[in-house]
């Protein structure tokens, strides 16, 4: 995206992914219906989308013909994971089982060690998008 710059929210993220997609339209409604985004701004080809925590992310419909640094094949996400935090990943978990995103990873509790050595437990579970990247919903 070249112009990108404006939209992104400095005091949201220090680091906003932007995510090519196959079909812009299924990923936006998959991010907003079915994963807890809202869109922050679309135009033709991009949608800025946040969620509750304040988390953004872009999706661009991928065009075959536009530059790109190596050759894509689909699918595009094949060994990115996001984390995402939201409220409660267990309602979110739930809404989505048996839904056609697959479930990589079922509703788990994970700990975690910080780096003071403290650990931390982390309710979690990982799918997949309509494009393959990885999307671990923690709280």
């Amino acid at each position: 995206m070249q112009d990108g710059d404006e939209f992104i929210r400095a005091e949201r993220a220090s680091v906003v992914p932007e995510l090519l997609v196959t079909d812009l339209e299924r990923s936006v409604t998959a991010y907003t219906d079915e994963f807890g985004f809202e869109v922050e701004i679309a135009r033709p080809g991009v949608a800025i989308l946040r969620n509750s925590a304040g988390g953004q992310l872009i999706l661009e419909q991928y065009d075959s013909e536009a530059t790109t640094p190596t050759e894509l094949q689909t699918p595009f996400g094949r060994g990115v994971t996001l984390w995402i935090r939201v409220e409660h990943p267990g309602r979110l978990y739930q809404s989505l089982r048996g839904d056609k995103y697959p479930i990589v990873v079922p509703m788990q509790v994970a700990e975690y060690t910080d780096a003071d050595g403290e650990t931390q437990s982390r309710s979690e579970f990982v799918i997949a998008d309509p494009d393959g990247y990885l999307l671990r919903f923690t709280d």
